[in-house]
């Protein structure tokens, strides 16, 4: 089903060739919030904070807060098996999920996102992604 005006929807693959599952965001801020909640296992953020590449890895969480100091125009990574992810007002310009198989509800309203792909993430029951810059939204499965 493809669904036009206001909102697109993008799908992501595998972070240098592993099939670890990971959501890829670029924002024009310097600071993220994100908000993950039933994700199984660890989770990995990689980013760049002053030019300098970071790593942190949070392990056997069930809800986690993050709050990254990243560079402008930089990606952050963050990888791992989550079900709920909430990245809203955060002024993100790209947002990949499609790696995101078991994503279940997405947040990510009030962004500057102009394309957004979510087709293929089967388990995916809740979106928002209102306040965008999207023009069509593609929710095929």
């Amino acid at each position: 089903m493809k669904i036009t005006n206001p909102i697109f929807l993008q799908n992501a693959g595998n972070v240098g060739g592993t099939s670890e599952p990971y959501v890829k965001m670029k924002s024009t801020a310097n600071k993220l919030g994100v908000v993950i909640v039933s994700c199984s296992g660890d989770i990995s953020i990689e980013y760049k904070d002053n030019g300098v590449k970071k790593i942190d890895t949070y392990r056997d969480l069930d809800e986690v807060n993050l709050y990254i100091r990243a560079d402008k125009g930089t990606y952050a990574i963050i990888k791992g098996n989550i079900t709920y992810l909430d990245c809203s007002g955060n002024q993100l310009t790209a947002l990949d999920v499609s790696g995101l198989n078991s994503l279940q509800t997405l947040d990510c309203y009030g962004n500057q996102l102009t394309a957004l792909d979510v087709s293929g993430l089967n388990s995916l029951t809740y979106l928002d992604c209102s306040g965008n810059q999207l023009t069509a939204l593609d929710v095929s499965g």
